[in-house]
């Protein structure tokens, strides 16, 4: 047992530091997009780029979240040790995908060259044909998505998902570079849509090329899919779509929202303030992604005294963390903002405390996620996401911004969290076998453990100690 501990410890120290430097990129991105795209297409263009950007969150809904459930069904059996299963999931996940990618290759294109989108969203920078070519690259983008999704399950079943991290964060800042290169040399949209193309294609094959150095061969073929290994699937993978749906409702159907009711200038301001109110949001995110393959795997095994164990500590420790983040952005968000946008945007002081709010109480909430996600028993808790946290957060942000303005958006924010935390982490307790008050005393502790766990895995003795 103390072996199997060891070697959990050390798989998470790896998957944070992996899943770190995710987080690191994510964050140069988010904050050097900003002053990049503001700069060289002004706030219209800018604005328009983030309508049109919204397509890539809209599309990844067509995987029906089958690559997510397959992911975390063949972790479980890795857990469980049955290698037949892990291959048949693997290869019916994969058929699906296929499919579904060819469906959309003849569907996307037929839509947007048949409908004068730019015209009917009342575009000044990017016109039609620009339009319907970047919404082909960007197609093209999501569907080498769909196929990096399923092969980072390839390191998830031996347990080297640490490593899938890494290169996905690494695939992400690829991606950017190629777009800053564009942009710098005066490149307009369709080759910054290219440019991000480029970029999941060079990721896609850097996994690729890691899993067969380590002798891993992914087990491409249809001869293991089965209709019938499909059909379980079905039922938490459709369920799945709640999340990324209700995401991208909540992050880019709430900026359509903004951009029709407030315009895209000031769609640009609340778009530049939520990136920077958001980034404590990057905590959960890593500690999320190391703590899925590992519920999952725990889970497999039946071992539920370590199941809930995990799951503490860890919403225990991004709470501690994202409110120390908070802090931070409180004292330092304004001259941040200023100097980011290069001053030619001006920070809205209620909006930025009102979504500062949201992210802290997302923060406390949606670690109780994952244990519903890395066991595919999440389908109660996907509906109430997508109505609560997605549609709920449209109609909120239409109602309040109509009546109220920008801070309308920020008032949207925050009652969304408040409702949709306490639908979730209700459903979440329930599942684990925890009552509130047990985790409300083990979470509002901070996670002072983590001082003696760093010095162990650093190899630090205490002081005084010979």
């Amino acid at each position: 047992m103390s072996c199997q501990i060891s070697a959990l410890k050390s798989r998470l120290a790896r998957g944070l530091g992996a899943q770190g430097f995710g987080q690191l990129v994510q964050i140069v991105v988010r904050l050097g997009e900003v002053p990049l795209l503001l700069g060289a297409w002004g706030p219209q263009g800018y604005g328009e780029w983030l309508m049109v950007s919204t397509i890539p969150a809209y599309l990844l809904l067509a995987d029906g979240g089958f690559a997510g459930a397959a992911r975390r069904k063949m972790s479980m059996l890795a857990g469980a040790e049955d290698k037949t299963g892990v291959r048949r999931v693997f290869q019916s996940a994969w058929m699906l995908l296929l499919f579904v990618s060819l469906a959309l290759i003849a569907l996307v294109p037929a839509a947007v060259y048949s409908v004068n989108l730019s015209e009917l969203l009342s575009f000044k920078e990017i016109g039609n044909d620009s339009f319907r070519i970047v919404a082909v690259f960007l197609l093209l983008y999501v569907l080498v998505g769909f196929q990096i999704g399923l092969l980072t399950a390839n390191f998830w079943i031996v347990s080297r998902y640490p490593t899938a991290l890494f290169l996905t964060g690494l695939t992400a800042l690829i991606e950017f570079l190629l777009l800053l290169f564009i942009v710098l040399n005066g490149g307009g949209y369709v080759a910054a849509a290219a440019a991000m193309l480029i970029g999941r294609c060079f990721g896609f094959l850097c996994l690729l090329t890691v899993l067969l150095l380590h002798g891993i061969r992914p087990r491409y073929g249809i001869r293991y899919a089965e209709i019938a290994e499909i059909r379980r699937l079905f039922k938490p993978s459709v369920s799945s779509m709640a999340f990324p749906l209700g995401n991208a409702l909540n992050v880019q159907g709430t900026r359509i929202v903004v951009g029709l009711v407030l315009g895209p200038p000031i769609l640009a301001l609340v778009a530049a303030v939520t990136t920077l109110s958001r980034l404590i949001s990057k905590v959960r995110v890593a500690v999320n992604q190391v703590l899925l393959p590992e519920l999952s795997r725990i889970y497999g095994s039946t071992d539920a005294a370590l199941f809930r164990r995990l799951l503490l500590r860890a919403s225990q420790v991004v709470l501690w963390m994202s409110l120390f983040a908070a802090l931070l952005i409180l004292f330092a968000g304004e001259a941040i903002f200023h100097v980011w946008t290069n001053a030619q945007l001006d920070l809205d002081a209620p909006l930025f405390y009102l979504l500062l709010i949201a992210s802290v109480i997302n923060a406390t909430w949606f670690t109780s996620l994952a244990p519903l996600i890395a066991t595919n028993q999440h389908m109660t808790a996907a509906a109430y996401y997508v109505t609560i946290y997605g549609f709920g957060s449209l109609g909120l942000t239409y109602i309040l911004a109509t009546t109220i303005g920008i801070s309308g958006v920020g008032w949207s924010a925050v009652l969304t969290e408040l409702i949709a935390g306490s639908v979730i982490l209700t459903l979440s307790l329930r599942f684990s076998g925890l009552n509130l008050v047990t985790w409300a005393r083990s979470v509002g502790q901070p996670p002072f453990f983590l001082v003696s766990e760093v010095r162990r895995f650093l190899h630090v003795r205490p002081a005084g100690v010979r």
